[in-house]
């Protein structure tokens, strides 16, 4: 019953926190390439 109340919680919140995962992944993303790495 708990395990069915956390999936429901993060499918609810997921998507509010895809566009701010996305854009940190970006910003990392950049950094690296800044300084070389990839």
């Amino acid at each position: 019953m708990m395990m069915l109340y956390a999936y429901g919680f993060w499918t609810a919140l997921l998507p509010l926190l895809t566009p701010w995962w996305q854009q940190g992944l970006d910003s990392v993303r950049r950094l690296l390439k800044k300084s070389g790495a990839i």
